[in-house]
């Protein structure tokens, strides 16, 4: 887990962040896309190679690009919310896209969150986007993914191994 305000610090700008709402929970989430990714993804829709880079100028997302990337991370919390049937289920909302983080308001400085980085090759090329949940939608999980393992190895570093590996898959 990471405090928000040490996430949102470190984020690159400008970047791409999807609000989402976890219904019936009061919570808030983020996908986050570099703008690398997001131009790679309509260079792509458009027919290109998806190899060209984006202009250092450029500061705000064009409508295409929004809409894309909303498209995008549609796809994503559809398949957050598969994932997640075996624990419970998750409703989530797409909500306000931002490129900056203080507009964002996900979740207090302080509060804890999840980040899960995913990693995909698009065009020859390496791309990542976060996919940023509440530390308090994740940690109530814990003890039901676990349910019936052995309980002798309570190491967190463990847990967070086996969850990733199982919303990777």
């Amino acid at each position: 887990a990471e405090r928000w305000n040490a996430y949102a610090r470190r984020l690159p700008a400008p970047a791409s962040l999807n609000v989402f709402e976890v219904r019936g929970r009061q919570l808030k989430g983020v996908v986050v896309l570099d703008a690398e990714f997001v131009f790679a993804l309509v260079d792509i829709f458009f027919g290109g190679p998806g190899k060209a880079t984006r202009p250092v100028s450029l500061v705000e997302f064009t409508p295409m690009e929004t809409r894309l990337v909303r498209k995008f991370v549609g796809t994503v919390l559809a398949d957050l919310r598969e994932a997640w049937k075996p624990f419970m289920d998750l409703d989530c909302q797409l909500g306000a896209t931002e490129v900056n983080p203080v507009f964002a308001a996900v979740a207090a400085a302080s509060e804890p969150m999840t980040v899960q980085t995913v990693d995909l090759g698009v065009a020859g090329r390496e791309f990542s986007f976060d996919v940023v949940l509440p530390g308090s939608l994740v940690e109530p999980i814990r003890f039901l993914r676990d349910a019936g393992a052995n309980r002798r190895d309570n190491d967190p570093g463990r847990w967070e191994a086996r969850l990733k590996a199982d919303v990777q898959d």
